[in-house]
């Protein structure tokens, strides 16, 4: 596990990382997933899809039980990033003498979200039989 680097497709420029690794969090180990964007690349998505990945990583290659991520609650881009890839619910907890948002996903939330995502594109798929107009 560890951090993957986050290029950019046009020239190949590193602008910024995300991954998963072990932690120590409120005396139990957890695996951690971390990103880093470097500023003038925010706000365009990549932080967003880059997560979605590592996601997709852990639980279907990895069979992680959980995933939690651990953010600042004042940092607001990370709050969006966090929430737009399907993390929903946190609490508030003491880590390292800071007060943080600690936001958990379970593999079955994971297959949850899934399996609505699917849902949602099977329903906006034009259905062949049926004339459009």
């Amino acid at each position: 596990m560890g951090p993957w680097a986050l290029t950019e497709k046009r020239s190949g420029k590193l602008v910024g990382f995300c991954g998963i690794g072990p932690e120590l969090v409120g005396g139990g180990e957890e695996i951690n997933l971390g990103y880093r964007l470097a500023r003038r690349y925010w706000n365009q998505g990549l932080a967003t899809e880059a997560v979605k990945g590592v996601l997709r990583y852990a639980f279907d290659q990895k069979q992680c039980e959980s995933v939690v991520v651990i953010i600042e609650p004042d940092h607001a881009a990370s709050v969006r990033v966090t929430e737009k890839a399907g993390f929903s619910c946190y609490t508030m907890q003491e880590f390292h003498k800071k007060r943080v948002r600690l936001y958990r996903m379970t593999n079955e939330d994971w297959r949850l979200r899934l399996h609505d995502e699917l849902a949602v594109v099977r329903n906006q798929r034009p259905n062949p039989g049926r004339a459009q107009g």
